[in-house]
C-alpha cells in the first residue's frame, strides 16, 4: 500500500495468494531492494519487486521460507542487518541468510550457545561502541547478554545485567550515553560510562528461630549462650535473609543442621526451612547465601540443644536397673524351689525309663539282623533295577534310532546293526508280507555279513516258518536242529545263493495298528541254544520299534503321494483364479479398445468424404486454360459452395487429430497390458511399483470410470526385486475388490511410501489400498485369506484371489494385511522388501 492525497491505497494486492502477509509480525528492506516480512506463525517472506525505486511499486515474485530452509522456527521472527549480512532471530536462536544456496544457517559469530536451539534471542541492538545487545530467553527465564568484539570473535558478558533476570524484555532502545531497557516490570537505564564491582561481599543472616515460642530474633550478641531446649520443643523453624539487596528475590541459599542433615542442602531462593521431630542431642544450623552474580558469603551458624524426655534421662534408667534386679532375684528364688521339685520327679522317672530302654535294646538287636538281611535282598533288587533300566534306557536309544528315518533301507540297516551287536545274528533278515500278491519280499538279508539280492517267499508254501508265523501271528524259536528233513535242505535264493541251515533261530511277526501283521523278522545262528530269553526279549522290543518305523514310513509315503496331488491342484486352482482375472480383463480390455477404434473409424470415413470432394474441387483447377480461366474460376467457386469446401478443409485437421488420439488411446492400452501380462517370473527383476499400479488401473478403467474417482499418493520409492507378473495378480486383485467393493459412487486411495525395519535391518516398500466401501462385517473378517472364501454370489467369484494373493507376497517376504471400519471402507496393506 502507499499514501496517497490523505488516504493509503493497495498498490499491489498479493495477500490473496499469499495469506501469511495477513500475520505479518517485522519487516526489513535489504540493499537490493528486497522486502523481507516475517509472520505470526507462517514462517519468513522473501518480496522482489519490478522495480523497487518506482512510485508505483508491482511485486514481480515471492517466495515462503520455512523450517526446510533452516530457518529453526516458524513463529515470530526478527531481522537484523550485522554488516551486511541479513540475521534473524527468534525462539531457537540466531540465523544467517546464504544468498547463493538461498537457505539459513545458523549464525555463530557471537557463539555456537546461540545456534543449538535451546536458547532464544527476541533482539539485537548495537550501541555506539559496536558492542551488541542480545535479548534472551531460556525456560521462560529472560536475559541480556552483551557481545563485545575480542580479536577474531566477541566475548559474552552475562553477568552485566543479571539483576533483571526473570524480567520479559519487551524492548531495547539506544540514546547517547545508555541503554533502555523495557521490561515487564519496568522501564530501566544502563548507563555505557558505569562501572560496577561484582565481588562486594555480603552477609547470610538467621532472622528467627522458633519453636513452639520464638527463641531468636536476629539479635546476636558477643558472648550469648547455646539455648537447651526440653524435647517437647524438637520443632523448629528458621528464616533467613541475605544482605545483597540486588533482585533479592534471586539470591539463593544452602543449609545444613549438623548433628542431624549429612551434607549441604541443594540452592534455592526459599528463605525458611522447618525440622520436626528431631531426637535429643546437640546441633549447629550452617547457612550461606549466593546472590544473582554468583558470589557466596561467607557461613553464618546457631547451636542449639534439645534434651532427651524424662524416661530416657540416668535417673530413670538407674530405676529401671534397680528393678529388673529385684524382679530376677525373686524369679531365681521361685525357680529354684520348681527345680528341685522337678529334680525328685526326674530321678524316679529315669529309673523307669532305664528298665524299659534295657527291655527295647534286647528287642532293637532283633530287628537290627532282620533288617541287615532286608537289606541285602533290597541290595539284590536294587542291581537288577539298575539293569533293567539301563536295558529299558538302551532300548529307548535303539527305538529313537529306529523311528528317525522314514527310508526302508536305513531302518532295516538300523535294526540289523543293533541286532547284531546285541546277540548272535549270523543270519538275518527283513520281510515285508505283501496281502495283495501273498508274497513275503525280503528287502534285507544277511549271512555272515554279505548281503543278498532281495527275494520272495510264497505264502502258499506252508514249509516255509516265515509263513507259519505270518499266517499264526506267533513267534518261532528252535534251539535245537530240525527233525525235519525238508526243513534242514539247504533254500536256494531268487539269485541263485544256497542257505546253510542253521542250529538255533528265532522267527517273530511284525504288528502293526489293529494288530494287521506287517511282515516277519528273524535271526539265526549256526550254534545250538543260541538265544535265551532275554535275547527273545531284546528281539521283541525291536520288533516293536522297527513296525512302528515302518507304518510310519508307509505313512509318509502317503502323505508325500497326498501332498504332490495337493501341489497340483493348487496349481490347476492358481491357473483357474488367473483365467477368471483374464476373461474379466478381457471384456474390459475389449470395450476399452472398441470405443477408440469406433472413434478412429467414424473419423477415417469423414476424412475420406472430404477427401474426395476436395479432390474433385482440386481436379477442377487442373481444367483451367487462359482462355477459360475466368469461367472456369466462377464454375469452381460455385462447386467449391456446393461441396462445402472451407469446412471440409478446416475438419481435415480436427479429424486427423481424432484419428491420432484415439490411436494413442489404443496403443496406451495395449502398453498397460503388456506390463501387466509380464511373463519373466523365473527369476526376480527390478520393478518399478508405480508403472505395475499404472496399467493395472489402465486395464480396469472399464470397471470404474465415471463413479470412482483414483487418488494417487506415491512417494519416492526405489526399484523393488520382485517376480513382476506375481506382483501385478496381486495388484489386480486388491484393486478389482476395492472397485468391486464401492457401491455407486466413491473413491479409492493408492499410498505408496518407503520406510526402515531397524531390527532386520532392511528396507521396505508399502503400498497401501483404500476404498470408501462399506467396509467388512466383523464376524467374517478372519475369513478373508481363507481358500474359497466369498462373500460375492455363485459363480462370480472363487475365493481365491486374497488367498493367493497372500501367498504371493509371502513367498517375496513381505506380508499382507487389512484394516477396516463399517461405513468407513476397507485399507489393505501390502509390504514388499526392497531387497
Amino acid at each position: 500500500m502507499y499514501y496517497k492525497q490523505g488516504t493509503w491505497e493497495v498498490q499491489d494486492q498479493i495477500t490473496k495468494d499469499l495469506s501469511p502477509l495477513n500475520l505479518a509480525y517485522n519487516l526489513i528492506e535489504t540493499i537490493k531492494g528486497e522486502l523481507w516480512v516475517s509472520t505470526d506463525h507462517e514462517g519468513l517472506i522473501k518480496i522482489i519487486f519490478e522495480d523497487s525505486k518506482a512510485e508505483n511499486l508491482k511485486v514481480k515474485t515471492y517466495k515462503i521460507y520455512t523450517l526446510d530452509h533452516g530457518i529453526g522456527s516458524m513463529n515470530k521472527s526478527n531481522f537484523f542487518d550485522f554488516e551486511g549480512r541479513l540475521l534473524i532471530t527468534n525462539e531457537k536462536g540466531i540465523y544467517e541468510y546464504e544468498e547463493k544456496t538461498d537457505i539459513f544457517k545458523p549464525f555463530e559469530d557471537f557463539g555456537t550457545i546461540y545456534t543449538k536451539g535451546n536458547l532464544g534471542v527476541n533482539r539485537i541492538l548495537v550501541d555506539y561502541q559496536n558492542n551488541y545487545w542480545l535479548s534472551t530467553n531460556k525456560n521462560d527465564r529472560h536475559f541480556i547478554h552483551i557481545a563485545t568484539k575480542k580479536g577474531q570473535g566477541f566475548h559474552i558478558d552475562s553477568l552485566l545485567l543479571k539483576p533483571l533476570y526473570g524480567s520479559v524484555v519487551e524492548s531495547l532502545a539506544l540514546d547517547s550515553n545508555s541503554i533502555w531497557i523495557s521490561t515487564s516490570d519496568g522501564l530501566y537505564q544502563y548507563r555505557t560510562n558505569f562501572t560496577k564491582n561484582y565481588q562486594t561481599p555480603f552477609q547470610a543472616l538467621i532472622r528467627r528461630v522458633e519453636a513452639d515460642s520464638l527463641l531468636f530474633a536476629g539479635n546476636a550478641y558477643e558472648g550469648m549462650k547455646s539455648p537447651v531446649l526440653s524435647y517437647e520443643q524438637h520443632n523448629l523453624r528458621f528464616s533467613f535473609a541475605a544482605t545483597s539487596y540486588e533482585n533479592e528475590k534471586m539470591n539463593q541459599f544452602s543449609y545444613r543442621l549438623e548433628g542431624y542433615d549429612t551434607e549441604w542442602s541443594v540452592w534455592t531462593h526459599e528463605a525458611k526451612k522447618e525440622y520436626t521431630n528431631l531426637p535429643e542431642g546437640n546441633y549447629t544450623f550452617r547457612l550461606k547465601a549466593r546472590n544473582i552474580y554468583g558470589l557466596e558469603s561467607p557461613e553464618t551458624s546457631y547451636t542449639f540443644e534439645i534434651l532427651p524426655p524424662l524416661y530416657r534421662t540416668w535417673f530413670a534408667y538407674f530405676f529401671y536397673f534397680v528393678l529388673i534386679g529385684f524382679v530376677v532375684s525373686v524369679l531365681i528364688k521361685y525357680y529354684t524351689q520348681r527345680l528341685k521339685k522337678e529334680n525328685l520327679k526326674l530321678e524316679k522317672l529315669i529309673l523307669d525309663r532305664t528298665a524299659e530302654v534295657t527291655e527295647k535294646n534286647t528287642e532293637l538287636l532283633q530287628q537290627t539282623e532282620e533288617l541287615q538281611q532286608a537289606n541285602e535282598e533290597v541290595l539284590v533288587q536294587r542291581d537288577n533295577l539298575e539293569k533293567s533300566y539301563e536295558n529299558v534306557q538302551t532300548l529307548s536309544e535303539i527305538g529313537q534310532k529306529i523311528t528317525a528315518t522314514l527310508n526302508l533301507q536305513e531302518i532295516f540297516e538300523q535294526v540289523y546293526d543293533h541286532v547284531n551287536h546285541f546277540m548272535d545274528a549270523t543270519i538275518f533278515g527283513v520281510g515285508l508280507y505283501n496281502e495283495s500278491k501273498q508274497t513275503i519280499d525280503y528287502e534285507l538279508a544277511i549271512e555272515r555279513g554279505v548281503k543278498y539280492l532281495p527275494y520272495q517267499r510264497d505264502m502258499r508254501d506252508k514249509s516255509q516258518l516265515a509263513v507259519q508265523c505270518i499266517e499264526d501271528k506267533k513267534e518261532i524259536l528252535a534251539n535245537e536242529v530240525f527233525e525235519n528233513k525238508t526243513q534242514l535242505e539247504k533254500t536256494v535264493l531268487a539269485d541263485g545263493s544256497k542257505v546253510e541251515k542253521p542250529l538255533s533261530l528265532v522267527y517273530l511277526p511284525l504288528f502293526g495298528k489293529e494288530n494287521k501283521v506287517l511282515g516277519v523278522i528273524t535271526v539265526q545262528s549256526f550254534q545250538k541254544n543260541a538265544y535265551s530269553q532275554r535275547e527273545l526279549n531284546f528281539l521283541r522290543n525291536i520288533a516293536i520299534y522297527t513296525a512302528i518305523a515302518l507304518e510310519n514310513a508307509e505313512a509318509y509315503k502317503n502323505l508325500q503321494a497326498t501332498l504332490d496331488h495337493l501341489k497340483a491342484t493348487q496349481a490347476q486352482l492358481v491357473q483357474a483364479e488367473k483365467m477368471a482375472g483374464i476373461g474379466t480383463l478381457t471384456a474390459g480390455i475389449a470395450h476399452e479398445i472398441n470405443n477408440p477404434i469406433n472413434f478412429v473409424k467414424n473419423n477415417i470415413e469423414n476424412v475420406e468424404a472430404n477427401l474426395a470432394d476436395i479432390l474433385e474441387v482440386m481436379r477442377e483447377y487442373e481444367k483451367i486454360t487462359p482462355e477459360i480461366a475466368e469461367a472456369k474460376l466462377l464454375e469452381i467457386n460455385k462447386l467449391k459452395k456446393k461441396k462445402d469446401f472451407e469446412i471440409a478443409v478446416e475438419e481435415m485437421g480436427e479429424l486427423v487429430r481424432g484419428i491420432k488420439e484415439g490411436a494413442n488411446r489404443t496403443a496406451e492400452i495395449v502398453r498397460s497390458l503388456r506390463t501387466f501380462t509380464r511373463l519373466d517370473d523365473q527369476a526376480l527383476q527390478a520393478a518399478n511399483l508405480h508403472e505395475n499400479l499404472d496399467s493395472t488401473l489402465m486395464l480396469l478403467q472399464n470397471q470404474y470410470k465415471d463413479r470412482i474417482e483414483i487418488v494417487k499418493n506415491y512417494g519416492q520409492i526405489p526399484l523393488v526385486n520382485c517376480f513382476i507378473g506375481k506382483i501385478n495378480q496381486v495388484f489386480m486383485n486388491l484393486l478389482a475388490n476395492a472397485v468391486q467393493a464401492v457401491e455407486g459412487k466413491g473413491t479409492i486411495t493408492i499410498t505408496t511410501v518407503l520406510r526402515s525395519e531397524e531390527r532386520e535391518g532392511r528396507n521396505l516398500v508399502e503400498i497401501r489400498i483404500k476404498d470408501s466401501g462399506k467396509g467388512i462385517p466383523l464376524e467374517i473378517r478372519d475369513k478373508i485369506f481363507e481358500p474359497f472364501f466369498t462373500t460375492k454370489d455363485v459363480g462370480k467369484g472363487t475365493g481365491l484371489g486374497l488367498s493367493i494373493s497372500l501367498g504371493i507376497v509371502q513367498n517375496h517376504g513381505g506380508d499382507l494385511r487389512f484394516e477396516s471400519e463399517i461405513g468407513q471402507g476397507t485399507e489393505f496393506v501390502l509390504v514388499l522388501p526392497v531387497e
